[in-house]
């Protein structure tokens, strides 16, 4: 919806086909997600819980909700930090969260066990996307595979629009720290998570 010409270095779907076909794509992987769930081995109360919660990270409370809320800023503009806190733990945030609680659930976890890696998504969910907010200000598009300096030309709700660089910076710290912290009831079993907020907020790309 950004109507970029890259991601991974590589054109965008509706850059090296069309629009139509992007579109198409795009639902056919969404309604395949649900294919996979209902097919895979797990008990069926799984599978429903699972479904429950998809249907509720990439429908109107989660990512397509943010979405919206995203177009809505770029015509109307954003006030504060915590409006784009807002469309973001809607829209890639939701779906992220999402995988940490679907691992939690498949794994067996106890409720505290999944309300633990429900809160590390939620910081790992903003955490991307402080980072990401950073990159497109200060690296080039070759580093990030996809065009650097596209959120101020399109007049996009970020981090650092509404905060300034350093303060977006110590933002994204501050969710890599939460992220950690909600780590400790997992134990051993909870290193990889920790590794993977230290990855994302270290990111380069």
């Amino acid at each position: 919806m950004d109507d970029d010409e890259l991601r991974r270095g590589m054109a965008t779907c509706h850059k090296q086909f069309d629009e139509a076909t992007a579109i198409l794509a795009a639902d056919a992987l969404q309604a395949l997600s649900f294919e996979l769930l209902t097919t895979s081995d797990h008990a069926i109360e799984t599978r429903i819980e699972l479904l429950r919660r998809l249907a509720i990270a990439a429908g109107a409370q989660g990512m397509v909700g943010g979405q919206m809320l995203d177009m809505e800023a770029e015509a109307d503009g954003v006030k504060s930090v915590l409006e784009v806190e807002r469309i973001h733990l809607h829209k890639t945030g939701a779906l992220l969260r999402y995988c940490c609680e679907a691992g939690a659930l498949l794994a067996g976890s106890t409720p505290e066990q999944l309300k633990a890696c429900s809160r590390y998504g939620k910081a790992v969910g903003l955490l991307f996307q402080i980072a990401d907010d950073i990159l497109d200000a200060t690296a080039t598009s070759d580093e990030l595979g996809k065009s650097a300096g596209k959120d101020r030309a399109q007049n996009k709700a970020t981090y650092v629009s509404q905060a300034g660089l350093e303060k977006a910076r110590e933002l994204a710290e501050e969710m890599r720290d939460i992220a950690l912290e909600a780590c400790e009831p997992l134990g051993s079993e909870g290193e990889q998570l920790q590794a993977l907020a230290h990855y994302i907020y270290g990111r380069n790309r």
